[in-house]
């Protein structure tokens, strides 16, 4: 298995709609192996492609880098391009502290309303929902904030189509080492 897919499949995305249909990509046990390496350094970034903000996560093993989209901003979702690159480097940040914190095992981010706010933010417990000390970000030109996430992921990782309930986005980050 090349180094890119087994990359990619280690990534793992699960999306989960209302009453918990999950759809599973297998995580590559070889990726994960080589990802416990101790000198391996993990970061969480924004930087731009293709002229828009994307959340990154990259793994550095003695200087040979993989790196791989989580969220692909869309300008459409918030109120200026500065608030998206602003909110890019702000989700950037946070999940760089969850990795360092070791919270980051597994990521599952849930879209709701919150507060009367369309929210994205980390589950800390199985079907916990949102809770204010792991919001993420909120969308700011959004009425349905299952629909916003789901287009901002990865096309890879839209498996279904949104159509109404909860939302859940689960993410494994088994490549990463923890």
């Amino acid at each position: 298995m090349n180094a890119k897919l087994a990359f990619l499949s280690a990534i793992g995305v699960a999306l989960t709609l209302g009453a918990g249909s999950a759809i599973a990509n297998p995580v590559a046990t070889d990726a994960i192996a080589q990802a416990s390496e101790k000198d391996a350094v993990v970061t969480f970034s924004c930087d731009q492609v293709d002229g828009q903000p994307v959340t990154l996560a990259s793994i550095d093993r003695s200087g040979s880098v993989e790196s791989r989209p989580v969220l692909n901003w869309d300008d459409a979702y918030f109120t200026s391009a500065e608030e998206t690159e602003q909110i890019c480097q702000q989700v950037a940040s946070k999940l760089q502290s969850y990795y360092d914190n070791g919270e980051l095992a597994e990521l599952t981010l849930v879209a709701e309303d919150v507060a009367g706010e369309p929210t994205v933010c980390l589950e800390q417990e199985q079907d916990s929902g949102c809770s204010e000390g792991r919001v993420l970000f909120s969308f700011s030109n959004v009425s349905n904030p299952q629909f916003a996430l789901n287009n901002i992921m990865e096309p890879e990782d839209r498996t279904t189509q949104v159509l109404r309930g909860d939302f859940k986005a689960r993410l494994g980050f088994g490549f990463l080492p923890f």
